[in-house]
């Protein structure tokens, strides 16, 4: 809120669920510091989705003091700035302290009492920036409780903290170290193994370590090519090359991932990425190896019934049996499909734009609505190498093809000799779905080229025209 004001003020008010009447959230007591007139009203707007009206806020003066009673604490975060945590129950980043049982508490209720308490604390040290006592919770929730879902906002939470604290440099290689020993010890772990290796590409960026970080982020991009993680590993992986290209200079030259993750046949899916640093006195080449299937099999599995539902989800649409609410899931799925790809930035603007026109799509499609026929299918049916476009070219043109089904792919460029130019997408694994890439002939003459396209037992091979 903007106001001007010299009073401190708390603000309450009720906030709806779309078309209901009942109040579902609230929110009270919030205290903004403000200058000028205390007569003026506030002057942003706030109305309600579905009535279309202004929500009105109750408020009278307070005074905020740093303080602590049975119910909340007021802290300072920063000069003139407080924040008030509810630490028995009913208040957001609080939580219940005292938790009563009618019967005698089994060790599951005492575990899960303990885990609860401790999970309220830690979320109230991150509040308080208390990072080097939270960062211990953290730690703590992590090893006494690793299955648990308090255990995966933990792990994120751990990160946050040790990057706040590592202002000499010793806080990320230990955090990436212990990430990597999660994923050795608790494998099995879906949930655990992706959040965990997610924010082991954080740690690599913190160290400098741009070029694994980028292979590790292509990876979950093309392990997520239909959900919100690929989209946000795409950003990620579009950073990242900007870093990389302050480290090594204008023209530093990003190399694309080549890695040849998941082909389950493939014995070298499981081998190190040289370009990764780690503490070869921790870990054996086996421990190693078990990391890396660990994360390949956690992939796969996500992978598998990511797509299977797709597939539902487009046999239900193709016949005209989907719900509303199947058809929105698969108009987004879809659509991230298109959105979800790497890209290398010329700038942090041109980096800001991408996320921004991504956003812009989806919060756009999620409330146009379309009719079946308006919804293409995200996995087709056939191989297909498209012929590019614009064809003759000067230098960029754009290359599709469709995959019916997972496996590796090839796709490369060769001169009219017959001698190979540039190789596009090197024996790499993607999921089925519709692919565009573009090549740009820059540092070409003039002349006809090839393109060919092996996936499988598909090979293909079209003609392209540059011009200048």
């Amino acid at each position: 809120f903007n106001i001007n004001d010299s009073t401190s003020y708390h603000f309450s008010g009720n906030f709806y669920f779309t078309g209901s009447g009942t109040a579902e959230e609230n929110a009270t007591q919030n205290c903004f510091k403000i200058y000028g007139d205390y007569t003026q009203p506030p002057r942003e707007n706030v109305g309600y989705v579905s009535f279309g009206c202004d929500v009105v806020f109750e408020y009278e003066p307070r005074v905020c003091a740093i303080q602590q009673t049975d119910d909340y604490m007021v802290i300072e975060l920063d000069e003139n700035v407080y924040d008030t945590i509810y630490i028995n129950g009913g208040g957001g980043g609080g939580g219940e302290s005292n938790v009563q049982f009618l019967k005698s508490p089994t060790l599951r209720d005492r575990e899960e009492s303990s885990l609860k308490e401790l999970y309220n604390s830690m979320c109230i040290e991150m509040r308080k920036r208390n990072y080097s006592v939270a960062k211990q919770m953290c730690l703590d929730i992590v090893n006494d409780y690793p299955d648990s879902l308090e255990s995966l906002d933990a792990i994120s939470k751990l990160y946050f903290a040790s990057l706040v604290l590592d202002s000499l440099g010793k806080e990320i290689s230990p955090l990436k170290t212990f990430y990597e020993s999660l994923i050795l010890n608790h494998g099995d772990n879906e949930q655990l193994v992706n959040r965990v290796f997610y924010l082991i590409q954080k740690c690599k960026v913190s160290l400098g370590q741009c070029q694994s970080a980028l292979d590790g982020f292509q990876q979950i991009v093309n392990e997520n090519p239909y959900n919100y993680l690929g989209l946000v590993a795409s950003w990620d992986y579009a950073a990242t090359s900007l870093i990389y290209e302050l480290q090594n200079g204008s023209g530093g030259g990003v190399t694309d991932n080549k890695n040849k993750e998941n082909v389950e046949d493939d014995e070298s899916i499981f081998n190190d990425d040289p370009n990764d640093k780690y503490d070869s006195k921790l870990y054996s080449k086996e421990n190693r190896k078990t990391i890396h299937k660990a994360v390949f099999n956690s992939f796969k599995d996500k992978r598998d019934k990511e797509t299977q539902r797709v597939k539902e989800l487009q046999t239900k649409v193709e016949t005209n049996v989907a719900t509303k609410e199947e058809k929105s899931e698969y108009q987004t799925k879809r659509l991230l499909n298109t959105l979800i790809k790497t890209s290398h930035p010329n700038n942090i603007n041109d980096h800001i734009n991408i996320i921004n026109s991504n956003i812009e799509k989806l919060f756009s499609a999620n409330n146009s609505g379309s009719s079946t026929d308006d919804i293409k299918t995200i996995i087709p049916t056939e191989y297909s190498l498209s012929q590019n476009y614009p064809n003759p070219f000067n230098p960029i043109t754009r290359i599709n093809f469709e995959l019916p089904e997972d496996g590796k792919v090839k796709l490369i460029v060769y001169d009219i000799l017959g001698r190979e130019i540039s190789r596009l997408i090197n024996n790499e694994f993607r999921t089925a779905g519709r692919y565009a890439l573009e090549f740009n002939g820059n540092n070409l003459a003039s002349g006809v080229y090839f393109y060919s396209l092996e996936a499988k037992k598909f090979v293909q091979t079209k003609r392209m025209v540059l011009i200048k």
